[in-house]
């Protein structure tokens, strides 16, 4: 999958406008070294994570990273995923400046798109119109992901407390324990629920709560059971999903699902 990307990107991703484009070939390059000891994917992740860091964070509204080379907002869908590569890039590098800026972009994403009296995880900021308070399984996911990550290094509990929280805002609030059935619209939206089942699974490992697993369980089985006769589930778990094209990116939540589901 590397070798067919930088056939169409190249190796030099600076020309893409969306920093959070690169941010997430940085986390798949980086955990392709992890798994091949291959030093070109590390250097990868290094040299793209430290060019979106160079042009993407500044002081305006306090720090962040912008989502776009425009700078005009401040978006989780870049904080939330650059922190969890900055934490592995000190990890594999082992270099104390990339844990540094992982704990800086958590601090400025909770104070600033975080609502920590329900866990909602706020879309952006702009520097014009304030503040998105739209919430996404992406972003409620990745938030996860990146509190639960820095608890792993400090040991500090207030983290998976803020995951938790998250947590919790995802199942009770946006879904009442109910089935997954939304975000099907458009090329990115389809495949968001299982960047949250990625990181709610690591949350239920890491902390040893198994608060979430009965919701995560029914979904699994009304998505299993809506597949069409391909053996397909498409991103909308509670309808049956019909003989017909998807993307196999709205297609790959439910396989997602599947992998991070804890077991009965």
């Amino acid at each position: 999958m590397y070798r067919g990307f930088v056939d169409d990107h190249s190796r030099e991703w600076s020309g893409n406008i969306y920093n959070d484009d690169i941010m997430w070939m940085v986390l798949a390059t980086v955990r392709a070294y992890q798994v091949s000891g291959k030093q070109e994917y590390l250097d990868q992740a290094k040299y793209h994570f430290d060019l979106v860091w160079e042009r993407a964070w500044d002081e305006e509204l306090g720090g962040g990273l912008y989502w776009r080379t425009d700078n005009k907002t401040k978006n989780s869908c870049i904080n939330c995923p650059a922190i969890i590569a900055s934490s592995l890039l000190h990890k594999n590098l082992n270099d104390e400046t990339y844990i540094e800026k992982a704990l800086k972009m958590y601090e400025w994403q909770r104070e600033n798109l975080f609502e920590e009296e329900t866990g909602a995880v706020y879309d952006a900021y702009d520097l014009t119109e304030g503040i998105n308070k739209w919430t996404s399984t992406y972003n409620q996911g990745t938030f996860i992901g990146a509190a639960t990550m820095l608890y792993e290094y400090t040991g500090d509990t207030k983290y998976l407390d803020d995951a938790k929280l998250a947590a919790d805002y995802t199942m009770i609030n946006m879904y009442n324990y109910g089935v997954m059935n939304n975000e099907e619209e458009g090329n990115d939206l389809p495949g968001f629920k299982g960047i949250l089942a990625r990181w709610l699974g690591y949350y239920i490992k890491v902390s040893g709560r198994d608060d979430y697993n009965d919701w995560l369980i029914k979904n699994a089985k009304v998505a299993w059971n809506n597949r069409n006769s391909s053996g397909v589930s498409w991103t909308q778990w509670a309808q049956k999903t019909e003989d017909q094209f998807y993307t196999a990116w709205g297609c790959s939540a439910v396989v997602s699902l599947l992998q991070n589901c804890p077991p009965e």
